[in-house]
This record gives C-alpha cells, sequence and structure tokens, in this order.
C-alpha cells in the first residue's frame, strides 16, 4: 500500500537532505577555513619571527665587534712610545672596521643601513682623531721650546741693537 502523499514526502526528505548538507557543507567550510588561516598565519608569523631573531643577532654581533674596536681604540691611547705598534694597532682597527662594514646586510631598509654605516664612518673618523691627537701630544712641548727660542731670539735682538745703537753713537 502505498501512501497518498509519497511524491510529497519525497520532495520534502530531498529538501531536508539538500539543507541538511548544505549545512553540514556550511559547518564544514567553517571548521577548515578556522584550521587553515591561522596556519597561514602562523607561517607568516614564523617567518617574521626568523627575520627579527636574524635582526637581533646581527645587532647582538656588531655591538659585540663595536665593543672590541672601542677597547683598541682606548688601547691606542695607552701607548706610550712605539710607533710601529700603533701603526699595528691602527690597521687592525680599520681592517676590523672594514669587516664589520662587510657585515652590514644590504638588504636592510636605507635608514637601518645608513645608521649602521654612519656608525662605522665615525669610529674611522675617532680613530683618525686619536692618531692626530697622538702626533700632536708632542706638539706642546715643541711649541713651549719654540717659544723659549723665540724669547732667547728676541733677546738677543735687542742686545745686538743696543750695541748697533753704541756703535752708531760712537762714531
Amino acid at each position: 500500500m502505498k501512501p497518498k502523499n509519497s511524491k510529497e514526502r519525497q520532495s520534502s526528505f530531498f529538501r531536508f537532505l539538500g539543507l541538511f548538507l548544505l549545512t553540514v557543507i556550511t559547518i564544514l567550510v567553517a571548521v577548515y577555513f578556522n584550521f587553515k588561516i591561522p596556519s597561514k598565519e602562523n607561517k607568516q608569523l614564523r617567518e617574521q619571527a626568523t627575520i627579527i631573531n636574524k635582526d637581533i643577532k646581527f645587532q647582538n654581533e656588531f655591538y659585540n665587534n663595536m665593543k672590541v674596536i672601542n677597547n683598541l681604540l682606548d688601547s691606542l691611547n695607552s701607548i706610550k712610545d712605539s710607533e710601529v705598534y700603533v701603526d699595528v694597532l691602527k690597521k687592525s682597527i680599520i681592517e676590523r672596521l672594514y669587516d664589520l662594514e662587510k657585515t652590514i646586510p644590504t638588504n636592510y631598509s636605507t635608514n637601518r643601513f645608513d645608521f649602521y654605516m654612519d656608525i662605522t664612518s665615525l669610529y674611522t673618523e675617532l680613530l683618525e682623531g686619536k692618531v692626530k691627537l697622538r702626533s700632536l701630544s708632542n706638539a706642546e712641548a715643541e711649541i713651549e721650546e719654540y717659544g723659549e727660542a723665540l724669547e732667547d731670539c728676541r733677546r738677543k735682538l735687542e742686545e745686538a741693537n743696543k750695541e748697533l745703537r753704541v756703535s752708531y753713537k760712537n762714531r
């Protein structure tokens, strides 16, 4: 015995089945995107974290190299008379600054690259200033000697002028 509304039952069943599948598919898609999008975000965040860690590592290495160069510059002041050692130390500092400049990543933004390059150029200028100051440290004693020699010459000139005046009067 067939029910009289079998077509209606069948169409209602298919409508229910379609809506049920649509709802299940919607839920599955939502769950899929709920897990898929965070994994992409995690991947991007891991890449950014890797870049930041490389940056921090570079900054630490740069800082440590700058401390070594700074110690070498300080030891340049403590050397008393050995000009050969000063030249060797100066070459070593220049070499380290050059190596430090080579380690600066060129893919940095312009500001950061310029920042690190400016630091190395300032240390180069500091080195040149310390070497120049070292070469001028004896200049103070030389100026004092020249001042004494000038006073001696003036005194001798004054004596010569007196003798010249006396000889003109005696004539």
